[in-house]
């Protein structure tokens, strides 16, 4: 099942901030990188003309790809479609 939809740039920042302790994020040209559980996730897109807005998709590859609870996650962003395993 496809999830649909646009997250702020902000709530991401507190799903992170609450669901991977210890992660970095770090500016790039184009995109953020995001360092946790010894993985780097390189698609966090940093937005154009002021727009920091992320697809929902986007996040749930960068869930999945760091290993962040989903139940966690689900909190933060309840459009997500990632079941816990």
């Amino acid at each position: 099942m496809a999830s649909f939809g646009l997250v702020t740039f902000s709530k991401v920042r507190r799903l992170l901030s609450d669901c991977a302790l210890g992660h970095e994020l770090i500016l790039k040209k184009h995109r953020y990188w995001v360092r946790y559980n010894k993985r780097t996730f390189r698609g966090l897109p940093k937005g154009g003309h002021g727009k920091l807005e992320i697809k929902i998709g986007t996040i749930e590859q960068m869930v999945t790809y760091l290993m962040i609870d989903v139940s966690c996650a689900k909190k933060y962003i309840p459009g997500l479609t990632l079941s816990p395993p």
